[in-house]
């Protein structure tokens, strides 16, 4: 089907009269139940599942507590009757994470090609009705640092030895992607922080309980960030701060994001390393992000942490995490601490005050 006929059918499902449609009378779900009973029904129906048959390979970088497998929808219940379809026709986008994996593809071949993945969801995105894109509940990014610092600075900015052959295209920088949702997560993995920054190049895990290095982040500088950087900061930055600063940062993905009302972060690194990123998480308390609209995101003051039990040296080929090669016997494993924070669109005045001279 070309990309025409394609629009044309979804343009003309979108518009269907409910008064033209049979109310199916004599059917009990549709008769007696409630709404509200129904789009509960419907949601878990059109909820995500694993699919068992597809397991992540635990040695692979997408395996983790939550994406062990592969998930799949059952949209048949779409294709019962016309008054579900409009009933039910939206669920399938509020209530399903939409996963990012932004550091698909490796360092080392990354000037080939910087921004599939950008250009893939702008690509579906542009797709959808205004009512389907309104409709995107959950969006979770896996959140590697050293593409977005890349994309804004071009390649050779961040490592010499990597030439970039190519350009980057306007539709694939990280900046161009067009998103929205009503929660936002992002996660940093274990292997996205830059331990280097400490004088410990080249250390992948930690080994040794006593080894000094420290975890640094920031969502207002647009480089990479230095332990020492990280305090610099205002510790309550007031909005003008936070829209000069984070839009050349990570932190710029927050501000694309059209009716974004929850942003989530989680943090996950090495137990070993527990003390450290409990400093970070000190300071990630004062960050504040502004949205679209100029409302600004503080955090709620919840947080959670939890562990859990990994391989330590995880491939490097990113083709092969797709293996079902379950067998971790004899490989090195380790403990990782994770710790999620949430923010909140802040219902105060005191958001748009001066920011507060740095220590």
């Amino acid at each position: 089907m070309t990309s025409m006929s394609h629009q044309s059918d979804r343009a003309s499902a979108s518009t269907i009269d409910p008064n033209t449609i049979d109310n199916q009378d004599n059917s009990p779900l549709l008769r007696d139940l409630p709404s509200e009973i129904r789009i509960s029904i419907f949601s878990l129906v059109l909820t995500a599942y694993y699919d068992k048959t597809k397991p992540y390979d635990k040695r692979g970088r997408f395996y983790r507590p939550g994406y062990e497998f592969r998930t799949k929808v059952d949209c048949r219940l779409l294709f019962t009757c016309k008054r579900i379809w409009l009933e039910a026709r939206l669920l399938l986008l509020s209530v399903n994470e939409f996963q990012l994996w932004k550091e698909g593809l490796q360092f080392s071949r990354f000037s080939a090609r910087i921004g599939p993945l950008v250009a893939l969801w702008n690509n579906w995105y542009r797709r959808l009705t205004v009512d389907q894109k309104d409709s995107i509940g959950h969006v979770h990014i896996f959140a590697n640092q050293i593409y977005w610092f890349a994309e804004q600075l071009g390649i050779e900015a961040f490592c010499p030895s990597c030439p970039q052959e190519e350009p980057l295209l306007p539709d694939t920088s990280f900046s161009a992607l067009e998103i929205s949702a009503e929660n936002l997560h992002l996660t940093f993995r274990h292997y996205d922080w830059y331990r280097h920054s400490s004088g410990v190049a080249g250390l992948h895990h930690p080994t040794d309980a006593a080894v000094r290095y420290h975890l640094a982040l920031c969502p207002y500088h647009k480089e990479k960030t230095s332990y020492d950087q990280m305090f610099t900061e205002p510790r309550r930055p007031g909005a003008a701060y936070v829209k000069e600063n984070m839009t050349a940062s990570w932190a710029q993905v927050v501000g694309i994001v059209t009716g974004l009302k929850v942003l989530s972060i989680e943090f996950e690194t090495y137990f070993l390393e527990k003390a450290h990123l409990e400093v970070l998480v000190k300071e990630a308390e004062q960050w504040k992000f502004l949205l679209k609209d100029s409302s600004v995101l503080e955090w709620t003051g919840r947080k959670t942490e939890y562990t859990w039990e990994g391989v330590r040296d995880l491939r490097q080929d990113w083709k092969e995490c797709w293996h079902h090669d379950q067998d971790i016997e004899g490989v090195p494993m380790c403990t990782y601490y994770c710790v999620v924070m949430k923010w909140e669109v802040c219902s105060s005045s005191h958001s748009s005050e001066e920011e507060e001279a740095a220590p």
